[in-house]
């Protein structure tokens, strides 16, 4: 099984994280963690503080599998 973690970053300027280069930029925080379902997909939910409005986020997912350390295509989120 994969342990999942949401993650969220302000910037694109690229992180170092265990050995593993993501894309987003330090800080980083973990939204939500999970585990994937029986056909390996999973999803996250959560609600945006009003403070969020008009920003942009990015986001990415970073998978542990077997103590290998991967991570998703960034996903840039634009809040209205």
């Amino acid at each position: 099984m994969k342990t999942l973690a949401l993650c969220i970053g302000l910037d694109l300027m690229h992180s170092i994280v265990y050995g593993h280069q993501f894309d987003l930029g330090l800080p980083v925080s973990v939204l939500a963690t999970g585990g994937h379902g029986s056909n390996g997909s999973d999803s996250f939910t959560g609600t945006v503080p009003p403070a969020g409005a008009g920003r942009a986020v990015f986001l990415e997912v970073a998978a542990i599998h077997n103590g290998q350390l991967s991570d998703s295509n960034m996903y840039t989120l634009q809040i209205r």
